[in-house]
This record gives structure tokens, C-alpha cells and sequence, in this order.
């Protein structure tokens, strides 16, 4: 049994047991916020006491971890960000994940063209007002 592969992740069903790992990030807020990642098998969830996290919704606490973004953590060492970004193949994040990312990298390639038609608009305003 131990040698079964979870999707295409390359952990073992051994190696998803219930995991915690808590730590704290030093956000906008005076107290820094705490911040509670959890597998269990295949589940992530993910919990922080910051205004967003506390409706329930993701935040940029926990999402950084995963994305390897820095933050100023308190209690949190490389080796533990390391190993909750290993939880993520094959998990209930993961295609949601990859989902975000794909939406992000969408959004960055429009900014870049909004961008580049404002040049162009600037660009015939200056033509018209010269005219």
C-alpha cells in the first residue's frame, strides 16, 4: 500500500497522514496574523484569522506559502514552506491551483495590452491636440 501514487503526485499514501503546520504573518494589521495549514490525505485546508480568511475566504496569508512569496513569517522556516508546497500535487487544491494561476497569467498578458492602447490612444491625442 505504501507504494501507491496519489494522482500525479509523487508522494506515497504513507506520506499524506494528517499534517498541521501553524505560523503567524506579519500583515497590515498591528497583531500578526495566524495562519493554520492542514492535509489530511489528499484535503488541504487552510485557515487565517486576517479580515478575508475570516469570512471563509482564501487569502494572500496561505496563498503566498504555496506561490513562494515572501512575507515577513513568524514561526515558518524554509523547510516547512517546502513541505506544505509538496502537499499541493494531487490534492483538492491542486486544480483550483492551477485554475488561479492560468487566471493570472491571463490577466498579466492583458494588463501588458491595456498598457500598450493607452500608449497608442496618448499617442493620438497628442496628434490631435497638435492639430
Amino acid at each position: 500500500m505504501n507504494n501507491i501514487k496519489l494522482n500525479h503526485c509523487s508522494k506515497t499514501l504513507s506520506d499524506r497522514r494528517m499534517k498541521k503546520i501553524s505560523y503567524q504573518v506579519q500583515g497590515s494589521a498591528k497583531e500578526p496574523y495566524n495562519i493554520t495549514i492542514a492535509l489530511d490525505g489528499t484535503n488541504i485546508s487552510c485557515i487565517c484569522d486576517c479580515p478575508a480568511g475570516s469570512k471563509g475566504s482564501h487569502c494572500k496569508h496561505w496563498m503566498l506559502v504555496f506561490e513562494g512569496g515572501k512575507q515577513k513569517y513568524i514561526g515558518l522556516d524554509e523547510n516547512q514552506i517546502a513541505e506544505i508546497q509538496s502537499w499541493l500535487p494531487g490534492s483538492n487544491l491542486d486544480e483550483p491551483w492551477q485554475e488561479f494561476n492560468k487566471i493570472k497569467d491571463q490577466e498579466k498578458q492583458l494588463m501588458a495590452e491595456i498598457k500598450e492602447r493607452k500608449k497608442e490612444i496618448t499617442k493620438k491625442f497628442k496628434v490631435a491636440m497638435r492639430g
